[in-house]
């Protein structure tokens, strides 16, 4: 009674504030008839939106930057970079890029690919001869550099081992760490998101080229494109970076070990060169960077023929988008974060404008989306360039015989129920009175069927309060046989995208069941451990790893395969990996992606 009272009284409270709060209209566009400036209302609106979202979800600073073709349209930094000092952020202002890091790591392999040292279909070993990985279903498919920049190599997704430290290894030593780890799935399977698979990218990269890896990026593309203030420097503070926030708080945001997947530094001025160089057909200035041949193929459609991909389109890196905004084509983009910060790049080569957002909060994400979807929007009104065709995609809207063709007879069936692994994690959907009910750590949701026969998730706090479930609300799930596998697939923005692989309880051995219980990480170092601590558990007869996050926790079923190794089931990212059992001086432990845990009773005291 005295947590209802509290998340009562809480709940009021917000609603009081809200009340009382009022938002500031967003500017209205026929006040800007007279201007001279054409983008006027553009950056006085995404001005408006950047100061409205940055309120509403606690970020501390931001900077973006639009370009037209070879114009930077506009530029403007947002909030702090240092917010105790008070400096401001600024165009030039510098922030970790995380995962855009990809992008200039996969141009750099082209330039080898033009240049004849590195082929996109080879085999890996033959520019990494130590290279090599255990299959658990073996297979003779070499993995090769095009599989790595598509993400269809079958490697794990992470070494969370000394993934973010203050010191942290070279990220060359990635491939010796994976001589005794298991691939994920053959290669070709599924788009699996993985950092492993670009830091292994970025060796080949001085393996081919003959120079360090840093040296490389620094001498073939910083230099060219004049982005003087981006570098691959572990430690963003001797480049004069942003500080890392967490909802307005200062936080440490440790260097990651991974150069290539995501050590960029850089600013979204510099970026805005990029994307120049994307719209020039691969020049800048008078520097050659790509051939426009092999930007198409960056851009090109990949993965096509990958059926457990769906609608989910990918190039070399770049991942696609055919139709956002209408009669501007294709879009290509690629987002990034660290520890606590947040980037996008969103560019339409055949429209030929972009828009780079960098910002120093772990809250931003979804933001820098709203905000670069916007932007592109207005800008592409503004331009008044020819309409670019899009390709004919299904309708948001469907109606029931496009439903019927689109998802079989199992739609919204009975065939839904049962229990899947996730990218949620462990679900369990059940059907009471002709309502379905998805239960997911332990929270359970309403599946509400939807006009055009597909579920739709709803939450209610206590039972009695909507609460808004953001993008989730707008996906409609529904089930699918196919592809060998019994799917949970969602459907939104004209396409579908897998969720869930219906999975079966299966044995649970005595050994596995005597390791029931709570774990904590004991080799973390000093480094950032994602994964505190684990508890394995069984429930609804599955054996089930707990992992605990930073922020929460997500329960994921394992399949034991012996007394020392079990399997995360499922399809995805992070499914497919290997959990193990090892021992030393008699005390057993659990090891994950290089992480071990030990059973908390035997975990000296002063380790906690």
């Amino acid at each position: 009674m005295k947590r209802l009272y509290i998340t009562l009284t809480l709940l009021i409270s917000l609603i009081i504030q809200t009340a009382c709060s009022t938002t500031p209209s967003p500017p209205v566009k026929s006040s800007f008839s007279t201007q001279t400036d054409k983008h006027a209302y553009l950056k006085e609106y995404i001005s408006w939106l950047i100061t409205k979202e940055m309120k509403g979800n606690k970020i501390t600073g931001l900077s973006i930057a639009l370009v037209d073709n070879q114009q930077l349209v506009w530029a403007k930094g947002f909030g702090y970079a240092d917010k105790h000092n008070k400096i401001a952020a600024q165009p030039n202002t510098i922030y970790r890029a995380g995962s855009i890091s990809k992008l200039l790591t996969s141009t750099a392999a082209m330039q080898l690919v033009e240049s004849g040292d590195l082929a996109l279909d080879a085999p890996l070993t033959d520019y990494l001869p130590s290279f090599n990985i255990l299959q658990r279903e073996p297979h003779n498919i070499p993995i090769t550099p095009r599989m790595l920049m598509t993400h269809h190599s079958g490697l794990p997704g992470d070494r969370l081992q000394g993934m973010f430290t203050n010191n942290p290894d070279p990220f060359t030593s990635v491939v010796d760490t994976l001589k005794t780890e298991y691939q994920a799935y053959p290669p070709l399977t599924l788009l699996s998101y993985s950092n492993v698979a670009l830091s292994l990218l970025g060796h080949a990269i001085e393996k081919s080229s003959g120079l360090s890896y840093v040296n490389y990026m620094e001498s073939n593309l910083f230099t060219l494109m004049n982005m003087n203030n981006s570098n691959f420097n572990h430690d963003i503070n001797n480049t004069k970076g942003t500080l890392g926030y967490k909802r307005g708080s200062e936080k440490q945001d440790l260097p990651p070990r991974d150069l290539p997947a995501a050590s960029l530094n850089t600013t979204v001025e510099d970026l805005s060169r990029f994307l120049k160089m994307i719209f020039a057909d691969g020049s800048y200035a008078e520097n050659k960077i790509l051939s426009p041949s092999s930007l198409n193929e960056m851009f090109r459609h990949q993965n096509a023929d990958i059926e457990l991909d769906f609608d989910k389109e990918i190039g070399l890196s770049w991942f696609r988008w055919p139709r956002p905004i209408k009669n501007g084509g294709l879009m290509v983009s690629h987002g990034g974060a660290t520890m606590f910060h947040r980037a996008t790049i969103k560019a339409m080569p055949e429209s030929k404008i972009g828009v780079v957002i960098l910002s120093n909060s772990a809250s931003a994400s979804d933001s820098l989306n709203r905000i670069a979807n916007q932007s592109l929007r207005i800008l592409l009104r503004n331009i008044n360039r020819s309409p670019v065709a899009n390709p004919t995609l299904k309708s948001d809207n469907l109606s029931p015989k496009e439903v019927k063709q689109l998802i079989s007879e199992t739609v919204a069936g009975e065939n839904i129920e049962g229990y899947y692994s996730s990218t949620l994690g462990f679900v369990k959907i059940t059907k009471k009175d002709d309502i379905f009910f998805a239960t997911v750590a332990d929270r359970q949701f309403k599946l509400k069927q939807r006009n055009d026969g597909l579920l739709a998730l709803e939450y209610k706090l206590l039972g009695l309060f909507d609460i808004s479930l953001g993008f989730l609300s707008k996906i409609g799930f529904y089930a699918h046989k196919g592809e060998g596998h019994d799917l949970i697939l969602g459907y939104a923005n004209g396409r579908r995208f897998l969720v869930g692989q219906k999975i079966q309880p299966s044995h649970i051995p005595l050994s596995w069941r005597h390791r029931i219980g709570h774990y904590e990480v004991v080799n973390g170092g000093r480094g950032a451990t994602f994964v505190k601590g684990v508890e394995i558990l069984i429930k609804e007869g599955f054996l089930l790893v707990k992992f605990i996050l930073d922020d929460e926790v997500m329960f994921q079923p394992i399949k034991v395969l012996s007394d020392s190794r079990a399997v995360r089931l499922g399809l995805g990212r992070y499914m497919g990996e290997m959990i193990y059992i090892v021992r030393e001086d008699g005390i057993e432990f659990i090891e994950y992606s290089g992480l071990r845990f030990a059973r908390i009773e035997d975990v000296e005291l002063e380790e906690f």
